[in-house]
């Protein structure tokens, strides 16, 4: 059995309340939808709307979107920046480097604007669905989605067990510190490597013997490979409903991409 609530930030929420399995599937239709679309005003539009949405119905702070938001901006600008100058087109300045001369062409400043506004929707998707559901919930609306079990178990062990590993590595370091080891200069040092390979292969141990105690006593448990929560609620007539106005609206604001309803 898996806890309800603890692991949501917005409990409160109107989205918070809505069956987990919705938002999965909303939050997939949204992204789609983003990825097809190809105006610039259209796709600013669409994630202006996906920020009203998160601010209202699901209650998120704007420090609380600020802080998520910043942690995954490096990967985009890391994408998104070179495109600047990578994509071919009509030149309209340049910067020199060492390395020579990039050129900024307007086709690029617009690739990239179409991409960068794509990531702000999709993360804006992201972030609004973690905050307004927990961990167990995910896991159990993607089970109840068709995802594989095991799958669903590595990702649950790993995001449980990825922490303790990392607390079994620094105790194992801070042990070979008050025996007074010092690191080398390089990685390659004799001792270092030594060191090392030892902290790993105690760490691998230590797992693997971890590994079968928390099996057994997960199948004492009753354990079975499937997630169940302590209230399990069936979709109402009003979340359907939600789901058919969702399709309505992506519907819509792929034909006004188009230029279909102009």
């Amino acid at each position: 059995m898996l806890r309800n609530g603890p692991g949501e930030i917005n409990r409160d929420s109107l989205l918070a309340r809505t069956d987990s399995r919705l938002k999965l599937v909303g939050a997939l239709i949204l992204i789609l939808v983003l990825t097809a679309l190809q105006q610039i005003m259209i796709i600013l539009a669409l994630d202006l709307f996906l920020i009203g949405i998160a601010f209202s119905l699901g209650r998120l702070t704007v420090k609380q979107y600020l802080s998520a938001f910043a942690r995954i901006l490096p990967f985009a600008l890391i994408v998104i920046l070179p495109l600047v100058f990578w994509v071919p087109g009509n030149v309209i300045g340049g910067i020199s480097t060492p390395v020579g001369r990039l050129t900024l062409t307007q086709e690029g400043l617009i690739r990239s604007a179409i991409i960068g506004l794509r990531f702000w929707g999709a993360a804006t998707i992201g972030i609004t669905v973690i905050s307004t559901t927990s961990w167990e919930k995910t896991l159990w609306a993607l089970r109840r989605l068709g995802v594989p079990g095991l799958i669903l178990e590595i990702i649950q062990f790993t995001g449980r067990y990825g922490t303790l590993l990392v607390e079994e590595m620094e105790n194992l370091r801070r042990a070979q510190r008050n025996r007074g080891f010092v690191m080398g200069k390089n990685l390659w040092n004799r001792e270092t490597v030594r060191a090392v390979g030892q902290v790993l292969g105690v760490l691998v141990i230590r797992s693997y013997d971890r590994a079968e105690r928390v099996y057994r006593a997960m199948l004492a448990r009753g354990y079975t490979g499937e997630i169940y929560l302590l209230e399990e609620k069936s979709l109402t007539v009003g979340q359907f409903g939600s789901a058919g106005l969702l399709l309505l609206f992506s519907l819509v604001m792929i034909l006004f991409d188009r230029g279909l309803l102009l």
